[in-house]
């Protein structure tokens, strides 16, 4: 999230997230639910996470400029009859080389309806900027072409379990490869590979923890494995790496998932 302004780019313009600040180190926003920010079983994590941290930007951008080096979110409702999402979040400790800040989604229409909570670690670079580079305040409004959000964000299914994310544009990243389309892709992976492998049911994203060490070339092959499945509920390991730099690892990904419906 360093640098200067520039112009929006696709993460935040498609998925449609508003934020601004709240006060010192404070911010609020929102999210409209679309079709295709939701699967089968429930919402998707990974528009959580972009709001998640579209919300972190507005909240830090008086305090330093700074890059996220870990976010989780963790999401109790589907959110099935739920037309729009209000995020309030704050920083909870500001250092000369770290920020830590929590936040709490909720139904925009009854703020008592706690629908996730998302929480982000970040390195700080340096001095408050203007505007982060691509990071729009007040939303840009989402741009809707039909396409999953997997090839929006630049990347395409390989096998299942499997996807690669083309080398760096503007259009995912600022000098690094961006954490929201590094989840994208992270929780598509996963989810493909549950599918294949029990059967396919429907699976519901509960939690995804992505620490994030930046990319800065690519194409960025994306692997997720399948580390443990008990009942209804499976967890997946899922990492990227950059093959444009020596294959060194851009980022891990830990997701948790429930399975709904009966298996094949």
């Amino acid at each position: 999230m360093e640098g200067s302004a520039g112009s929006a780019f696709v993460v935040y313009s498609h998925i449609g997230v508003s934020s601004r600040s709240a006060g010192e180190g404070a911010a609020s926003g929102g999210l409209a639910l679309r079709d295709d920010l939701r699967s089968p079983a429930g919402l998707l994590a990974a528009p959580l996470i972009v709001m998640v941290l579209d919300s972190v930007a507005s909240a830090t951008l008086s305090i330093a400029s700074a890059v996220p080096t870990r976010v989780d979110v963790e999401v109790f409702d589907e959110a099935a009859d739920v037309s729009a999402l209000r995020v309030d979040g704050r920083v909870r400790r500001s250092g000369r080389s770290q920020i830590f800040y929590d936040c709490r989604i909720v139904d925009a229409d009854d703020p008592r309806r706690l629908v996730a909570y998302g929480s982000v670690t970040m390195a700080v670079t340096g001095p408050p900027v203007a505007q982060y580079a691509g990071h729009t305040r007040d939303g840009a409004g989402p741009q809707l072409d039909g396409r999953p959000l997997t090839e929006v964000f630049d990347g395409r299914a390989i096998e299942d379990g499997r996807y690669e994310i083309a080398p760096l544009t503007s259009r995912t990243g600022f000098g690094r490869l961006h954490a929201e389309a590094i989840t994208v892709m992270a929780e598509a992976a996963a989810t493909d590979l549950l599918r294949a492998k029990l059967g396919p049911p429907e699976v519901r994203t509960e939690r995804l923890e992505a620490h994030l060490l930046g990319g800065r070339r690519g194409p960025f092959p994306v692997t997720a494995e399948v580390l443990a499945v008990d009942g209804d509920r499976a967890t997946c390991r899922i990492e990227i790496i950059d093959n444009g730099a020596d294959s060194r690892l851009v980022s891990l990904v830990v997701g948790r998932f429930r399975v709904v419906g009966p298996r094949g």
